[in-house]
């Protein structure tokens, strides 16, 4: 995130932020880069692949899931083409809450 918006979260660099949706939240390390355009965040993809059974090297691939941030359902999709917003969707940013559990899809704990 821009190091403008990272300041007005209380946040900084290589601190745990949880990233919010309406529909869910993910816990990640934030990255502070100049480069970036104030009042956006970018989330690389690709990631939180350690429960996929029966494929050895995805399973490998520790991470958060950013896809658990995208809305779900008919009504959420997109109104031309009709595909899921995947991407350019609002979020909240805040320091986390707790630790980030590497072992969970969102990155926070997962519930007994």
């Amino acid at each position: 995130m821009h190091p403008d918006d990272a300041t007005a979260c209380g946040l900084a660099d290589g601190a745990m932020a949880d990233v919010s949706t309406e529909t869910a939240t993910v816990r990640i390390p934030v990255k502070v880069l100049a480069d970036l355009m104030p009042g956006t965040v970018a989330m690389p993809h690709g990631w939180g692949h350690q429960h996929a059974v029966g494929l050895s090297i995805a399973n490998k691939t520790r991470g958060v899931n950013v896809n658990l941030l995208a809305a779900d359902g008919p009504d959420k999709l997109e109104r031309v083409s009709g595909m899921a917003n995947l991407t350019g969707f609002v979020v909240d940013v805040k320091p986390a809450a707790g630790p980030q559990d590497p072992t969970s899809w969102s990155g926070l704990p997962q519930a007994q």
